[in-house]
């Protein structure tokens, strides 16, 4: 199935083209679930970052007039990211 998205012996991303064997020994196998695990990561790490920023940068009204909440939330998305960040890596292979 990968052999029909990329060539057997070389593979380019832009300029650059590795050996398919390099490649592969640099990647660790992911399936399904590791990939889904550490995009779920991603997600929250970044939905944690933005409440953050709407709350100490932007200063939005409603983030600001909520006191605390929007720090606790945040602290709880950065927990979850890391345990999901984790079971990612736990899932590999």
């Amino acid at each position: 199935m990968i052999s029909t998205i990329i060539d057997r012996e070389r593979y380019s991303i832009g300029a650059i083209t590795l050996p398919v064997s390099i490649l592969w020994s640099i990647l660790p196998p992911m399936n399904f679930d590791t990939l889904l695990w550490f995009g779920i990561s991603g997600g929250t790490l970044w939905f944690a970052g933005s409440l953050l920023w709407q709350r100490y940068v932007k200063r939005t009204d409603y983030a600001v007039q909520s006191r605390g909440s929007f720090l606790l939330f945040a602290i709880f998305a950065l927990l979850f990211s890391v345990g999901s960040f984790f079971a990612g890596l736990f899932t590999i292979g």
